[in-house]
């Protein structure tokens, strides 16, 4: 979370004082709102399907926590954090800001270690979660990882 304020912070102030890349043409610029409002939406569709989604990594014992794998669950195993890496690049895109799309990679590297902590911790309490692993291979994009 604090990352992704960051990187909000750094886009803002490349776009108005920094200018550190030149700004994307037009199209770029457009195609990071597509980016950043399909995001959203992968994420909104993400936290529907799964009530046991948290910001916090831990097994929901007392909820009777098990393995989503409907909807973009099926797809793959991380749907909202894909959202969330679509959001980041097109933000900086959107915004006008190369720099901050390239930026993107900072968070989206503790969003990969966060990934890994979370399987742990999923893999160790649910048994079921490693045959959903199994036949949903890929974590954040298809034929990526």
């Amino acid at each position: 979370m604090a990352s992704f304020a960051g990187l909000v912070a750094f886009n803002s102030l490349d776009v108005w004082h920094l200018h550190l890349l030149p700004s994307p043409p037009r199209v770029v610029r457009f195609a990071g709102l597509l980016l950043f409002a399909g995001g959203w939406w992968v994420a909104h569709l993400a936290l529907r399907e799964n009530a046991f989604a948290l910001t916090v990594v831990r097994h929901q014992e007392e909820r009777d926590h098990r393995v989503v794998d409907t909807g973009p669950y099926a797809v793959v195993r991380h749907p909202m954090y894909t959202g969330i890496l679509v959001v980041m690049l097109g933000l900086g895109l959107w915004l006008g800001s190369l720099a901050g799309a390239l930026a993107a990679v900072v968070p989206s590297a503790i969003l990969a270690l966060r990934i890994l902590v979370e399987e742990r911790v999923l893999h160790e309490a649910m048994p079921a979660y490693s045959v959903y692993a199994q036949r949903v291979r890929a974590r954040l994009l298809p034929g990526l990882w």
